[in-house]
């Protein structure tokens, strides 16, 4: 995600009525902030109705639409196959921005991207089928700054935004970047040396 507070868990809504337009509403309103744990529990007639939402679904993406997962005529005895279904294990060919730019793992040959971040933003859509749109920043400073005043550019900014979905390019984990933004687990790690004066002497912090 984008935002600097963390919306984790799993939530039940429960509601006697329901329209559809609500629970669109309702979705929508979760969806905004990244939370898709979400279920909504209501009462249709004789039965016990819970309704969720399928971002990726076979018919529309970045969908919000209510959809119906499980239908109880007797809540005490009958048994749910999943409260919290998968949502991300399969896009069904929707597009998915990535941005990039040249970097160490990115770089043209006969005018074509290769390169190791390629190779695995190519995995990732073949593996969660989902139709890869690529976004390839050529400016200076692609990569992004955040900036104390607030200021954010490149890549970050993009992300800010939610005109892309994920960066990709040799980042570093860094204070700054996690506030704004989720990062994936860690690929690659790289050798850090540092260099001091002959015989200066160095208190246990410095060390």
């Amino acid at each position: 995600s984008i935002w600097s507070e963390r919306f984790e868990g799993f939530f039940i809504i429960f509601y006697d009525n329901a329209s559809s337009s609500m629970r669109k509403e309702i979705f929508k309103k979760f969806w905004e902030f990244f939370i898709y744990k979400v279920v909504i529990v209501r009462q249709d007639e004789n039965s016990t109705v819970i309704d969720t939402f399928l971002p990726y679904d076979t018919q529309i993406c970045n969908s919000i639409e209510p959809v119906e997962i499980a239908r109880l005529e007797d809540p005490a005895t009958s048994e749910i196959a999943s409260l919290f279904p998968h949502k991300f294990s399969n896009f069904n060919a929707c597009n998915i921005t990535i941005t990039t730019f040249d970097s160490e793992a990115i770089f043209h040959v006969d005018s074509h991207l290769r390169g190791r971040d390629i190779d695995l933003i190519v995995t990732l859509a073949d593996t969660l089928n989902f139709t890869l749109d690529l976004d390839y920043m050529t400016t200076v400073g692609s990569w992004g700054m955040i900036y104390s005043n607030g200021t954010i550019t490149g890549a970050f900014k993009k992300l800010v935004d939610r005109k892309t979905s994920m960066a990709i390019g040799n980042y570093y984990l860094k204070l700054d970047r996690a506030m704004i933004m989720d990062h994936s687990m860690v690929y690659e790690f790289d050798t850090m040396i540092f260099i001091i004066p002959h015989q200066r002497k160095l208190n246990s912090l410095r060390k």
